[in-house]
């Protein structure tokens, strides 16, 4: 009897029921993990709630502007210049407010570490990440806010100019290139914090080249995490209500494939030489196993 129990004990840590790739590390931490997940997002998102909230209150301000305008539309420019005047109120606002929605972030990203390298992470962890660098989320938030500030200004700005389709068009998609890209240069930042002690220097440079060199991937991470705060563009209370919900829901669960292909860059191009304490961390490569005595 006490054989089978130290067999029914250690069954878990057989070779089969260990995630041997990164993919198998995101199916495990869902399948084992899916409510303390959940709970991470809940933390993030009374982080992230403000700038939903004003955002949403002030899209509908905005979308009842041109309710005034006149039949023969001689008020037409006063109408588009309130637009962009409110657009830009708005925008402003939010530079902070995504300073705020850095720091829940910052928590975010430390416990979601731990979690997929395999190490007790708990709901205290939120608030020690959160903590650790406030300083450093809160800037590095208001940066990314600068950079949506640019793109809302180049989309309510078009109205305005006399400017021809392909022109808009070209300027429309800079301005949304410029936001993924920023998008994915601060998300390196906030991962290499979680790695390295960096002077300012380095963690900029590093998280430039990271960006370059795995742009592509990381635009389908960045994407669908950033795709409930553009759904609050769609002139909709119902939608912008469940564009909410669907951060609420998902946000955290699309962080954890975004921070293991972070993992595996960070593993290519710098663990495996310099840091091999840390290299693959988390995956437990089939033959280089070592199981619970």
């Amino acid at each position: 009897m006490k054989k089978g129990k130290k067999i029914t004990q250690y069954e878990s840590f057989t070779e089969a029921n260990l995630p041997h790739t990164r993919p198998q590390v995101i199916l495990s931490v869902y399948k084992t993990r899916a409510l303390f997940i959940f709970e991470i997002s809940l933390l993030l998102v009374l982080f992230c709630l403000p700038l939903f909230i004003w955002s949403i209150i002030i899209r509908l301000y905005i979308d009842n502007i041109p309710n005034g305008l006149l039949e023969d539309m001689s008020n037409k420019a006063d109408i588009l210049k309130d637009v962009f005047m409110w657009t830009m109120i708005k925008n402003g606002v939010n530079i902070l407010l995504f300073g705020v929605a850095g720091i829940g972030f910052g928590g975010a990203i430390h416990v979601l570490q731990k979690l997929v390298w395999n190490q007790l992470a708990m709901l205290s962890d939120f608030f020690e990440g959160m903590k650790k660098n406030i300083d450093k989320y809160i800037f590095w938030g208001i940066l990314l806010g600068i950079s949506f500030f640019i793109f809302e200004f180049v989309v309510s700005g078009m109205p305005l100019t006399n400017l021809n389709t392909f022109v808009r068009m070209l300027l429309y998609g800079l301005a949304f290139l410029q936001l993924v890209l920023f998008a994915i240069f601060i998300s390196y930042l906030f991962l290499q914090n979680e790695y390295y002690y960096l002077d300012p220097f380095h963690i900029v440079t590093n998280a430039f080249k990271f960006t370059i060199k795995s742009f592509i991937p990381m635009v389908g991470f960045v994407i669908a995490i950033m795709l409930p705060y553009f759904l609050i563009f769609i002139h909709s209370f119902v939608i912008n209500i469940v564009a909410t919900f669907l951060f609420l829901f998902l946000v955290s669960f699309g962080l954890i494939p975004l921070i293991l292909h972070a993992d595996y860059q960070f593993d290519k191009n710098i663990n495996k030489d310099q840091y091999p304490e840390i290299y693959d961390r988390g995956v437990y490569r089939q033959g280089k196993i070592e199981l619970p005595k």
